[in-house]
């Protein structure tokens, strides 16, 4: 029997990467506190290592966690290697990573928003960001050169309608 609310700890376990960023920063800026007091400077530049590496994850958790989203629209999502797989109810596909020329943002205004991902082998392959397993889209998408994150946040954060270009191959 637990004595904490089940929606309280799937929240909790929602932020757990956020908490142990923050818990990292801390500890790295408590290291080089002390580093800085003794005049230890391998105690500060290892202190500063950890507390810029916590803080760059933190970062990275708050952008992935703008876009993920509790499992409402039907569909799944699989990334194997480099290639992304949907199956939905209506629509499918599969796409090469290598393949990729444009990935959109297209926002409905009304909560649901989804990818358009367009690639050279057929028709463009549309994937709800509240499809399972659309999280680890995110990851597959950050690793494309030139990728536009900052333009997708703020559309999902205005919660605008419109299509945003996320990424585009360059000629």
């Amino acid at each position: 029997m637990s004595f904490i609310r089940p929606e309280l700890l799937t929240a909790l376990a929602r932020r757990q990467d956020h908490a142990w960023a923050i818990a990292g920063l801390v500890t790295g800026a408590l290291v080089m506190w002390r580093g800085v007091g003794t005049m230890a400077p391998f105690l500060t530049i290892f202190g500063g290592g950890i507390a810029v590496l916590s803080a760059v994850l933190w970062v990275a958790h708050r952008q992935r966690a703008a876009f993920r989203r509790e499992v409402t629209q039907p569909g799944i999502v699989q990334i194997d290697e480099a290639q992304i797989s949907y199956y939905g109810p209506e629509t499918g596909g599969v796409v090469d990573r290598d393949a990729l020329i444009r990935v959109d943002l297209v926002s409905g205004g009304d909560g649901r928003a989804r990818w358009a991902l367009y690639h050279s082998d057929g028709s463009p392959v549309s994937i709800p960001l509240a499809a399972e397993g659309a999280d680890k889209l995110v990851d597959l998408l950050m690793s494309l050169p030139r990728v536009e994150v900052g333009a997708a946040l703020s559309a999902l954060d205005r919660g605008r309608v419109g299509l945003v270009t996320v990424w585009t191959r360059a000629p």
